[in-house]
Order: structure tokens, then C-alpha cells, then sequence
């Protein structure tokens, strides 16, 4: 009865990370603009779902099953996303089913991680993105080690029709694993069955691999399919891999510094307390922290490696990193014999660690007299720091004052991964200073479309109906446009043309027509303003994530003859500035 209870206690406290997962992932899904990646993968689920035929880009997994959510619903920014929130909100029960290897404090705390990482959080808000090759690999890992392979199957399946992220994942992983069972660290045999634990897997039982392949080819098929509707789905599967091996012979905009910038800056609390448990696994001989910090290190090294990479290949070492800063959290979350000892040196590390993040806030406003006296009351409250854990080391021994100082480590850097992940979620959701999105985002077009809008109904009397000519032709505006009727992409207009509304570039011209048309610029693209892998002030972004951004905008010409009282000719272009009558966000960049 006992044994009962505390399993059901612990299930249940998997469904409340995986409920919190669920709302993190899920909370105003749909707010920010589809970005020209997101779109461009949106728009052809968008034409399946309208019987259009359609080239399928290398991830039929996302694209049937948006299509089928867009089939049901109608086509939505929130639909769009909705594939990979899932499958980023479902990653976190995938550490129950190894809670026997990591322990079960550290297999939840792992869930926690899982639950809160910004990285996680931002690539399951990310149409089209890697989130569902993660999520299932590890997903089908978990099922396979747990001796389910009907299930581990069915995710292997869908894994393996996520896209080239996966051959990324798979690539480390298999590595990792080989350098482990050359140096003799960890077999997946190693071990013995748990008899307090019926639910442990007997390691003398072989997994049943033609259920495993059975069950994973029909995923294949069916959902690569689109259950048969769509045989060329798996043309678009088959594609992934060479367009892996073509990854290695392109070269990506972003360096492979930012990837390093990025880890250090999202992941800070997991990187300090994973490392910690990587050096003790080796010092002490623990296979497991052994194997998962050699996982972290090639999850790592291969995307620095990746010509073709992107920032989100990197979230693959997110996983080991977790585990382990589970295991290491794990060793302070029992109850000690000066356990108030402890309290207090972690509530006096938290107090100097707020100090040190209030004094660097403060560095943005200092004139320049000033700025080393900021700096020295940095260097004093760390010192500080470290004089409180000598002190309680030597009055109270090594266990009490590392457990204080992990608790107060904890505390800080925990609030700080939870404020960047409310950042990336809710605060600043398009914006391009977050790096876990690809270059360029899309800004808010919620003007543009109601400017669309009120001209529609005034000259239609229908909200989407009207005649556009639009010579933007890029995911993002397509998709912003997707319900217009009497829209026309276009390379070039003709003399004699002369259409309701026009939509280019800024910049470009529409000839000697400009005359009897009104402009209105919207800011449309966003990009990171500088070059190398940091920010020019690197500071100011991590406080406040403000920096340089490129601004690309394009401008909607309407016809005079739309607008009563105006004239039907006028004598110079009239080009109105963008009017945004909202709040202005606290990621406002600064255009160089």
C-alpha cells in the first residue's frame, strides 16, 4: 500500500510539470506573426488542406498533421504552432521512464528543467521547428528502454518524419554512445532489474525489435502518407537525409560562437550545476554522469561543427544537461542535520546575487566616472559570497556549506531561467534579439491587416475581398494575406495597371503611377544588427535584451480615388509613416 501510494504521488506530480509544460508552451500560442521559416512551412499544410498541390518540403510529419488541425479548425497562427508545443510539452515525461538509472529526485527534477528551459520553451513555440524530432526521439528512447515497443515504434515513427533535426540528435546520441562502450562506462544491459520496483525493466529481457519495426514502419506509412492520401510524403521523408548530408557542404549566416553565447546565457543554471555533476562523475567513478556529460559535450560539438547549423540544433545537448543537473540537484534536496545552516547561506548567496544583478542593471544608466565603482561592488559582493562559504565550511564541514551554496545558486539562477523563459513566451515573442528563432522574425502585423481591413469593407462591404497587387512575394506576407480574395503576387506591374492596392519594399518604386496613390510603411522583417556571435553590448542584452536590429519594411499604396476626401491626382506621393498605437515592448531594439 505504501509502495502504491507513493507511485501514484509520483505520477501525479509528472501530470501537474506536464500540465505546467502544456500552458507554458501553449499561452498566447498564436499571438506572434509567423516568421517567412514558419510560414513557409505553414503555407503547405495551408494547400493541402485546401486540395492545392503542394511541394513537401522534408518534414511530412509536421506538415499532415497540421494539415489535419487546419482541415478541422481552419488555418491559425495557433494551429500552426500547435504540432510542436505538443510535442515540446510531452518531452517531459520521458525522465519517469529512467528515473530507475537517474533516481527519482533527480528524474523530476529533470522534468522541471524540461518543463521551464527557455531553449525548450522557444523551439516548442516555433512552427516547423526541431522540437517534435526531440521530443520523440527521447520519447521512443524512453518507451524502448521501458520494454514498450509497440509505443517506442509509433515515436520512433513520427520521429523519423520530423525532419534532418533528427539525423542530428540520432548522430550525437550514437557517438556518445559508442565513446561510452569503448571506455566501458555504460551498456544498456548494465545493471540489475529493481526487486522494489516491479515497474523496472529486467536488463536480461531482449526488446522485441520486429514489434518495435513493425509498429514504426506503419507510422511511417500511414502518417507519411497522410494515410495514403498523400503517397509523395514519403519522397519528402526520403529527403531529409540528403538534405542532412547537403548541410554539410552549405554555410550557415550564424557562427558557431553565437551557439556557444546562446547555451552560456539560456541554459546558465542548468550549464553550472550539469558541469558540477560531470566533474564529480568523474572524479567519483559514476558511469551515468560519466556518460551523460560525454552526450552533452558531442550534443554540443557536432552543431558547432554543422556548417549548415542553426541555433536550435543545440537544444539536443539541453537533454544530458538536465539529467545531470537533476543528479547534482538531487544530492541537496535531502534534509540534513544543519539543514538551517544551509537555509541561511543560501538566502545570503541569493541577497548577494540580486545585489550583483541590480548593480550590472545599473551599468546601462552610469556615466562613465562611475562605471568602476559599479564594477567593485560586483567583485565585493562575490567575494562576499565566497567568505560565506569558507565561513560555514569551517564551522560546519564541506556537505553543509556546498548544500547551501548549491540552494542560493539555485534560487538565482532559477528565477533567471524562469524570467528568460517568460521573455521568449510572452514578452518578447517575435522579437530577433531572442536567438532561439531563425533570422528574420516577423514584427507584429496586426495594423497592417486592419489597414487591409477597413479598406476592404469600406470599397466591398466584405472584409476579405479586395484587389491587391502585391509585389512582397515571401512566406510571411502570404501567409498575413492567405484570406484575402482578389489578391495577385506579382514580379513587376504593367504601365496601364492601376489596382486598389499595391504592396512593395520599401524603397521600391511603383513608377509614375505614385502619384495617385497614398503609402503607408509597416516594419515587417527583423534581424539581429551586428555580424559576430555577441551582441556589441553584450551587457545590455543580457539585462535588458536590448541591442542593434535591422529594421525591413514594406509599404501599402492605396489609390487616392479610396479615400473621400482626397483628391483623384495629387502633385507628390503621399507616404505616411507607420502609426503603431500600442504599448511599446520592453525589447525595443535600436536600429544602427
Amino acid at each position: 500500500m505504501q509502495y502504491m501510494n507513493k507511485i501514484r504521488t509520483e505520477q501525479m506530480l509528472y501530470l501537474v510539470i506536464f500540465l505546467l509544460a502544456l500552458g507554458i508552451r501553449m499561452l498566447n500560442l498564436g499571438e506572434a506573426a509567423l516568421s517567412d521559416f514558419e510560414a513557409g512551412w505553414a503555407l503547405q499544410s495551408l494547400g493541402l488542406a485546401a486540395g492545392e498541390k503542394v511541394n513537401l518540403g522534408p518534414q511530412p510529419g509536421y506538415i499532415f498533421a497540421t494539415t489535419i488541425f487546419f482541415s478541422l479548425q481552419g488555418a491559425s497562427n495557433f494551429l500552426a504552432r500547435f504540432w510542436p508545443a505538443l510535442a515540446g510539452s510531452l518531452i517531459v515525461l520521458a525522465p519517469y521512464a529512467f528515473r530507475d538509472r537517474l533516481g527519482q529526485k533527480a528524474a523530476i527534477i529533470m522534468a522541471v528543467g524540461l518543463s521551464l528551459d527557455p531553449g525548450l520553451v522557444a523551439l516548442s513555440r516555433l512552427a516547423g521547428g526541431p522540437m517534435p524530432a526531440i521530443a520523440f526521439t527521447i520519447l521512443a528512447l524512453a518507451l524502448f528502454y521501458r520494454e514498450q515497443p509497440a509505443l517506442g515504434g509509433i515515436m520512433a515513427g513520427l520521429a523519423l518524419l520530423s525532419g534532418p533535426a533528427v539525423l542530428i540528435g540520432l548522430l550525437g546520441l550514437g557517438i556518445a554512445l559508442g565513446i561510452a562502450n569503448l571506455l566501458g562506462l555504460w551498456r544498456w544491459d548494465d545493471g540489475q532489474p529493481d526487486e522494489r520496483n516491479p515497474e523496472t525493466p529486467d536488463p536480461s529481457a531482449r526488446l522485441d525489435w520486429r514489434t518495435a519495426l513493425l509498429f514504426g514502419g506503419g507510422t511511417i506509412l500511414l502518417i507519411g502518407t497522410l494515410f495514403s492520401f498523400y503517397p509523395q510524403g514519403l519522397g519528402a521523408w526520403a529527403a531529409s537525409v540528403s538534405t542532412f548530408f547537403q548541410g554539410w557542404a552549405q554555410t550557415s549566416s550564424i557562427p558557431a560562437g553565437r551557439l556557444i553565447f546562446t547555451i552560456i546565457f539560456y541554459a546558465v543554471f542548468a550549464l553550472i550545476i550539469g558541469l558540477a555533476a560531470g566533474v564529480r562523475g568523474w572524479l567519483q567513478g559514476n558511469k551515468i554522469a560519466q556518460f551523460l556529460s560525454i552526450w552533452f559535450l558531442v550534443g554540443l560539438l557536432i552543431p558547432l561543427l554543422y556548417p549548415a547549423r542553426q541555433v536550435g540544433d543545440i537544444a539536443w545537448a539541453l537533454l544530458p544537461l538536465w539529467a545531470l543537473a537533476g543528479l547534482e540537484l538531487s544530492r541537496s534536496a535531502s534534509r540534513q542535520q544543519n539543514w538551517l545552516i544551509s537555509l541561511g547561506q543560501a538566502a545570503a548567496v541569493l541577497v548577494l546575487m540580486i545585489v550583483i544583478w541590480l548593480t550590472l542593471a545599473g551599468l546601462d544608466a552610469a556615466i562613465p566616472e562611475t562605471v568602476q565603482n559599479y564594477w567593485f561592488v560586483v567583485g565585493a559582493a562575490a567575494l562576499i559570497g565566497i567568505l560565506v562559504y569558507v565561513m560555514v565550511y569551517l564551522g560546519w564541514g564541506w556537505q553543509t556549506a556546498r548544500t547551501g551554496m548549491i540552494w542560493g545558486l539555485a534560487a538565482g539562477f532559477g528565477a533567471y531561467m524562469i524570467a528568460s523563459t517568460f521573455g521568449v513566451s510572452q514578452v518578447r515573442p517575435s522579437s530577433a534579439l531572442e536567438f532561439w528563432r531563425p533570422a528574420p522574425t516577423t514584427r507584429p502585423t496586426d495594423l497592417f491587416s486592419e489597414t487591409l481591413r477597413d479598406l476592404a469593407l469600406s470599397q466591398t462591404g466584405h472584409a476579405d475581398f479586395l484587389e491587391v497587387v502585391s509585389l512582397v512575394d515571401e512566406p510571411s506576407m502570404r501567409w498575413v494575406l492567405r484570406d484575402i480574395e482578389g489578391l495577385t503576387f506579382v514580379s513587376s506591374l504593367g504601365e496601364e495597371e492601376n489596382p486598389m492596392v499595391i504592396i512593395t519594399r520599401d524603397g521600391d518604386p511603383i513608377g509614375a503611377r505614385q502619384a495617385y496613390y497614398r503609402g503607408q510603411d509597416f516594419g515587417w522583417w527583423e534581424s539581429p544588427g551586428w555580424g559576430g556571435s555577441i551582441p556589441w553590448e553584450p551587457m545590455r542584452w543580457i539585462i535588458d535584451r536590448k541591442g542593434a536590429v535591422i529594421t525591413e519594411k514594406v509599404v501599402l499604396w492605396a489609390r487616392v480615388d479610396l479615400f473621400p476626401a482626397e483628391p483623384e491626382t495629387v502633385e507628390e506621393p503621399l507616404l505616411e509613416p507607420e502609426t503603431d498605437h500600442s504599448e511599446p515592448s520592453s525589447d525595443e531594439g535600436v536600429e544602427p
